[in-house]
């Protein structure tokens, strides 16, 4: 049975002189081996990823797959060097909640969602 995406996102990256799109995608958390699985996709210009996040429920693993999708963000050079935008310039955050963690790198719209 193939994926079913249940959520995505399209942010934007500066690179050189345009805006490229940032697509990613989550999907509807599967049974794993006994667990949970969802996969998140993030379509990164210098190289796409995919990974699954986990959980003991179908809850857990999407809210854990949020999770990482913001947690990849905001660790990644693009953040850093704040290329990366969502809705408008000047919109803090990016609307994915990160872990206890992160926050202290994170825009503060996004620090407690």
């Amino acid at each position: 049975m193939d994926a079913i995406m249940i959520a995505s996102r399209t942010l934007k990256v500066r690179e050189a002189d345009e805006e490229v799109d940032l697509p990613i995608r989550i999907y509807a958390p599967r049974q794993d081996n006994g667990c949970w699985a969802c996969r998140i996709e993030i379509d990164w210009p210098d190289e796409p990823m995919a990974r699954d996040a986990y959980g003991h429920d179908s809850a857990q693993a999407l809210h854990h797959g949020l999770q990482m999708v913001g947690i990849h963000l905001y660790v990644s050079g693009y953040h850093e060097d704040g290329l990366i935008s969502f809705l408008e310039p000047g919109f803090k955050g990016y609307g994915f909640p990160v872990t206890k963690n992160v926050r202290d790198i994170a825009h503060p719209d996004d620090a407690f969602l």
